[in-house]
């Protein structure tokens, strides 16, 4: 028998949820070491503490060292499309990962684009582009 625990309907994500960018908005930013925007489509922020949510749209050859206070929280990363590279080991389209304060990534970098959910503990110094 299968073990379904494993499969929680990712692939599904994406046709539940439509497409987060068209319909809520997205900007353009730049994190910590890049020089390429990212778009950042935020779905909830606190705004005392900086904790939320949001769609991340990287375009190919994105790389970003992260800046030290992405470490000082709590990161969360599900690729829905694409793939990504997190401090040089690549992932690809459903890869999941958790990163508790003090064990954030260095880097995050993608060769072909990448869509992924962020969640996230505190603010993680984007800066939006005007």
């Amino acid at each position: 028998s299968r073990d379904w625990s494993s499969d929680v309907c990712s692939s599904d994500l994406a046709v539940a949820i439509g497409d987060p960018f068209r319909e809520r908005g997205a900007s353009l930013h730049l994190w910590g070491s890049s020089t390429t925007a990212c778009s950042w489509c935020a779905v909830s922020t606190d705004p005392a503490s900086g904790e939320g949510t949001a769609f991340l749209r990287a375009p190919s050859d994105w790389s970003v060292t992260l800046p030290a206070q992405v470490n000082r929280t709590y990161l969360e990363i599900f690729v829905l499309e694409g793939s990504v590279e997190v401090d040089g080991l690549a992932y690809g389209r459903h890869f999941y990962g958790f990163y508790p304060p003090g064990h954030a990534p260095k880097m995050l970098a993608s060769k072909s684009g990448v869509t992924a959910y962020v969640n996230f503990g505190a603010d993680l110094g984007l800066k939006p582009l005007h």
